[in-house]
């Protein structure tokens, strides 16, 4: 099996997460790690094991590397990216691909054009449970997928140092946690065509809370929660036409889900005209139903991430490049890049307080 030597570029926690993920990934080398600090490369090299730290640019011309792991803040996801496929290095950019979708489209063509492997670090996208959760949808178990809901929230300590806080460094709860209620929709439901958005801004007027609807064809709805300012479910819920799905939490890194049959009511038409009895009966039927719902319970299925999730889109990257594809067949650059469309979309909304289309 062939080696893949791994450059990271960034010592934040995340990086820090990924190195962690690679104990689980067989095959993977972590050669070099570069900061704009280079007292932080060192410190981190010797945390994590890594063979030598460097300078950015460096890490740019290295001759050593198979891909590089870009963990840059969101703003420089772009021009690292960027320079390093110019430097003819493969690249796996964290979460969010870019901060719009004019970045992300910039980084897929110069990725294609150079014929270099790239793909985004969504690492929820890559856990085993996600593959079965989108199988269950394909072959139909629940019948047809009528609305999902999913959210991710957690109240942050404000501090307008911090970037997450910051307007100017793309801070806000849609760019750090809403993408990842928004991909999974994405990976269920395709592509939405419209979208409805509530923001709540904070003191350092970057979002930290909105609740957003999206539009797809047939009446399909989606909502989804992105907040830094509560604590939101975490969780996902598919309602179907013969099925619900509850994907437990945390939705960044799920490992379980439950299937309920839900039997459909009959007779429901001409409730107008029924009397005081027939009224009373169907509150009985409407418990009975309640009751055999409860019943026809599928047992929770389970799938397990690898260590602490991240060794998945580890794995992924590597067979890529074994295998000379030039994108993931799990997350393709069009997917990241459409997710950031609705992204962008969410945001004009607000602007605009009305509902607006996404680009096709």
């Amino acid at each position: 099996m062939r080696r893949i030597r791994w450059g990271i570029l960034g010592t934040g926690a995340v990086s820090g997460d990924f190195c962690e993920g690679v104990k689980h990934a067989p095959g993977s080398d972590l050669i070099a790690v570069a900061s704009r600090s280079r007292g932080n490369a060192e410190r981190f090299k010797a945390t994590f094991g890594i063979e030598r730290a460097c300078d950015v640019d460096a890490l740019f011309t290295a001759t050593d590397l198979d891909i590089v792991y870009v963990a840059t803040p969101h703003l420089q996801h772009k021009e690292h990216a960027l320079a390093l496929l110019n430097n003819g290095k493969a690249v796996m950019v964290e979460k969010p691909f870019a901060t719009n979708a004019a970045d992300a489209r910039e980084i897929a063509a110069v990725a294609r054009a150079k014929k270099l492997f790239c793909m985004e670090a969504m690492w929820m996208r890559f856990v085993p449970l996600i593959k079965e959760l989108k199988e269950s949808v394909k072959s139909g178990h629940l019948g047809a997928v009528k609305q999902v809901e999913a959210s991710l929230g957690f109240p942050f300590r404000i501090d307008a140092q911090q970037r997450v806080f910051d307007p100017k460094r793309a801070g806000g709860a849609l760019l750090d946690l809403g993408v990842y209620p928004i991909s999974l929709v994405h990976a269920l439901l395709g592509k939405p065509l419209r979208v409805k958005s509530d923001v709540v801004y904070g003191s350092t007027q970057v979002d930290e809370h909105s609740v957003t609807s999206l539009s797809f064809a047939e009446g399909v709805q989606a909502v989804i929660t992105a907040s830094i300012r509560t604590t939101c479910r975490n969780d996902a819920f598919l309602q179907g036409t013969e099925a619900s799905l509850h994907m437990e939490g945390p939705l960044y890194r799920p490992e379980s889900f439950s299937v309920t049959r839900t039997p459909l009511l009959e007779g429901a038409g001409g409730a107008e005209k029924a009397s005081i009895v027939d009224k009373l009966k169907q509150q009985s039927a409407l418990r009975a139903v309640a009751q055999l719902a409860k019943k026809v319970a599928v047992p929770r299925t389970v799938r397990l991430a690898t260590g602490n999730g991240f060794a998945h889109e580890i794995l992924e990257a590597n067979e890529c490049l074994r295998h000379g594809h030039l994108e993931s067949g799990v997350l393709p650059l069009d997917e990241s890049i459409a997710v950031l469309d609705t992204v962008d979309a969410i945001f004009a909304a607000w602007k605009s307080h009305a509902s607006t289309e996404v680009a096709r």
